[in-house]
């Protein structure tokens, strides 16, 4: 996290989040989890459900951490799963404890600082995370959590990452596009023993996270030609975060050619599924 601006933090960035999510509500209660603000990324939950779906969740012990709005865990909770939750953003946990009270689910959710995790060793028989790490630059942050996950694991228990894999490694301001190897020496370098992977095409490919940087740039611009008046970066990063929202035409039209791009050829970029075991 060294060297990185305010915005560029991911409590600061999540925050903001969180409040476009509240806003959002307003016009769609049915927001569950951040990716729901737009086309692509919904796909790509649809994706990590049925994943879920298909694993035995029931009785068994559920940390999520990055669990943002919560939605991953009411959907186990309903399974039968025994979960909690932990997100570094204070207002993403507050959302989540929101939309908890408006189902009627009830379960622990914690803010923590990014590095540690508040639990006694082997309180968990699975960890969670979902598209979380690729938020998080590399770094000594990074490895506590990891270092964390599996300390928090009992024996036998399994980390299940959710990640990006991509083929080239880049890094965004948000973001950091990892490889494959790259996780697995994360986690068996902390003790974990790999036990499977499944990667899926993603509809989401490593080229939008520029787009969405080159688009947030524009309308910047724009806004400014227009009058309107932005008091600070951080004002502009509470309207609009750090890229657009992919959920017009044009990005519903990229959808549909990202799709059928798949069919024709292997894309670069895939939402890799991991399993680490605790030995």
């Amino acid at each position: 996290m060294e060297g990185l601006l305010v915005h560029d933090s991911p409590r600061a960035w999540f925050d903001a989040t969180a409040e476009r999510m509240l806003a959002s509500r307003q016009h769609d209660p049915d927001l569950e989890v951040v990716g729901d603000l737009d086309v692509f990324q919904r796909d790509k939950r649809h994706r990590m459900l049925a994943w879920l779906a298909a694993r035995p969740v029931e009785g068994r012990r559920i940390l999520e951490v990055g669990c943002g709005a919560g939605g991953n865990l009411r959907f186990l909770a309903v399974r039968g799963a025994q979960v909690q939750g932990t997100d570094v953003s204070p207002r993403m946990v507050e959302l989540a404890r929101r939309l908890n009270d408006s189902r009627g689910v009830a379960f622990p959710l914690h803010a923590i600082d990014g590095a540690h995790l508040p639990y006694e060793g082997a309180a968990f028989d699975v960890v969670l995370t979902v598209t979380a790490l690729q938020h998080n630059h590399d770094g000594p942050m990074l490895e506590s959590l990891v270092g964390e996950i599996a300390r928090v694991l009992g024996a036998g228990g399994e980390a299940w990452i959710i990640e990006g894999v991509h083929r080239v490694r880049s890094v965004h301001r948000q973001s950091v596009h990892r490889t494959r190897d790259e996780y697995e020496r994360m986690f068996t370098g902390a003790g974990l023993a790999a036990a499977g992977f499944e990667a899926l095409h993603s509809h989401y490919p490593q080229w939008m996270a520029g787009y969405q940087q080159v688009s947030t740039r524009s309308r910047r611009v724009l806004r400014r030609l227009a009058g309107a008046r932005l008091e600070a970066e951080h004002d502009f990063q509470q309207r609009f975060g750090d890229g657009a929202r992919l959920d017009g035409l044009a990005a519903r039209g990229i959808f549909t050619l990202s799709q059928l791009m798949d069919r024709i050829r292997d894309a670069p970029d895939a939402l890799g599924f991991f399993v680490f075991r605790k030995p």
